[in-house]
């Protein structure tokens, strides 16, 4: 899920719109607050230095809507966790995948380990994981 805006060159952009690097968003949140959520980590970079960033969807533990023909399956949040070696620091965002509203905040990386399944970050040491950054 890395984003067009990341990548330094229109091929490299180009390549960001295939199925493997997407995931259904509703415009609400995509265009508005995961958009900004985006351009914080990319000047977080600028202030950081290096990051390690890394994005997924949680479809939740209710029944996942699906969408289309197809059948595609909808997350019902998407999160992007950052992780900063120069500070040893990390944390996440995590947003509903709603229309109306969509809601993001922050939260640890251990919380979001336990809530969707994934390590993100699975070399980083547990103490760090377990401090919220509180990112920009």
């Amino acid at each position: 899920m890395a984003p067009s805006g990341d990548q330094p060159d229109p091929t490299a952009r180009a390549e960001t719109y295939v199925t493997t690097n997407i995931i259904p968003q509703t415009a609400a949140l995509n265009e508005n607050k995961w958009a900004h959520i985006e351009q914080r980590v990319r000047d977080l970079t600028e202030e950081e230095g290096e990051l390690y960033v890394v994005t997924g969807p949680d479809f939740g533990r209710a029944p996942v809507d699906l969408l289309g023909p197809d059948r595609v399956y909808v997350p019902a949040r998407t999160w992007k966790a950052v992780y900063s070696p120069g500070s040893n620091r990390a944390g996440a965002y995590v947003c509903d995948n709603v229309q109306q509203r969509p809601h993001c905040m922050q939260e640890s990386v251990q919380d979001l380990t336990q809530q969707t399944g994934v390590d993100p970050f699975p070399q980083v040491a547990a103490s760090v994981k377990a401090r919220a950054w509180l990112l920009p």
